[in-house]
């Protein structure tokens, strides 16, 4: 038995009375899982150190001491960064419902929303995903006009974009940018 399974243990037993080492160790393990720890090792430190609130760092190697600051540390980025999301969410929600309740809106709407937002960042990436492979494999079949090649880009597409472009323009003043960003993947030609 190592040093800090067995502070784990003096302490678990002081405060519990009597107790197995094995429910001590599923303990241990439930923890491992629930916070997404790898080693072993690692979870029984972190254990100790967050649950029992025992000195490890007289216990351990300066390995594992360096091994579990780190994991604390990428622990606290982790926990920032939820809070912070969740305030976000509890603003975004509060906004919703100011909108909703303003234009008299079905509720569900905001709720609607909410559930598109979590999702966007997705689809958004395979949208963009989807247009790289296809102006890759267009240029490389038809070389770096594909696009003016009304064999390969309709004149009604071609139009859809340019009239696309430029109501952005008119509303932001948006720059020229890549053609191919501005056409609907699932235009008819």
């Amino acid at each position: 038995m190592n040093k800090v399974f067995k502070a784990i243990c003096d302490k678990t037993r002081k405060k519990e009375g009597t107790i197995t080492e094995r429910a001590i160790r599923y303990r241990i393990e439930d923890y491992q899982k629930e916070s997404n720890i790898v080693s072993r090792k690692l979870a029984e430190n972190a254990y100790a150190y967050e649950k029992m609130h025992i000195a490890v760092e007289k216990l351990i190697t300066p390995e594992e001491l360096k091994e579990l600051q780190d994991w604390l540390s990428k622990k606290t980025q982790q926990t920032t960064q939820v809070v912070k999301q969740e305030k976000k969410r509890v603003k975004v929600r509060e906004i919703h419902k100011k909108v909703v309740d303003a234009f008299s809106l079905p509720p569900t709407l905001a709720k609607d929303a909410s559930e598109m937002a979590d999702v966007y960042p997705d689809i958004y990436v395979l949208e963009n995903l989807v247009r790289h492979v296809v102006m890759t494999v267009l240029k490389n079949k038809h070389g770096d006009d594909w696009w003016k090649n009304r064999s390969v880009v309709s004149g009604k597409i071609a139009q859809n974009v340019e009239e696309r472009m430029s109501f952005e323009e008119k509303i932001d003043g948006l720059r020229k940018e890549a053609l191919m960003r501005f056409s609907i993947l699932c235009s008819e030609s």
